[in-house]
């Protein structure tokens, strides 16, 4: 008995929900990831990484703008200043 066209596997085709054809499906699946890791209440992970890899001069799966970026940029500084009194103090 043949199956119906309702029984048949679905077929997989590529949806361009932003309607710009200069992103490929690599940047969408990252976006969906993040969306889904926000949802779940992980999206700290993501900023975490991200900044990380901006600490050290590389992109965490493209660019983002993250909130409250300066002033946590600021206590970096500010962190490393400290470090560095400490050092000195200890070797004088």
């Amino acid at each position: 008995m043949k199956a119906s066209n309702s029984e048949q596997e679905p077929s997989t085709i590529h949806i361009n929900l932003i309607n710009e054809p200069t992103i490929d499906s690599e940047e969408l699946t990252t976006t969906y990831c993040v969306s889904i890791l926000a949802v779940l209440g992980m999206l700290h992970i993501v900023v975490d990484r991200a900044r990380e890899a901006k600490r050290e001069g590389r992109e965490y799966g493209g660019s983002f703008m993250i909130f409250g970026e300066a002033e946590i940029e600021h206590e970096d500084n500010e962190v490393a200043l400290r470090k560095k009194s400490k050092l000195i103090k200890g070797i004088n």
